[in-house]
């Protein structure tokens, strides 16, 4: 398989909804996403595509999901 590259002037990493509702121990919908969090390692994938794409000089972007009243 080829090595995909990307521009890092053209390239972010768009972290979407990385709430503590969703990823801690504690946060509201925990009990139903603990396993799949778990067994998929989000929290470890996470930080390792974070910090590849900060070594990179790619720009990280932080996208809370709002809702509207």
């Amino acid at each position: 398989m080829a090595e995909t590259t990307y521009p890092p002037n053209r390239t972010g990493l768009i972290v979407v909804d990385a709430t503590n509702d969703f990823i801690s121990e504690g946060g509201k919908l925990w009990e139903a996403v603990e396993d799949v969090v778990t067994q998929v390692g989000v929290i470890p994938n996470m930080a390792r595509a974070v910090a590849a794409a900060r070594d990179a000089g790619i720009p990280v972007l932080h996208a809370p999901m709002v809702t509207q009243p």
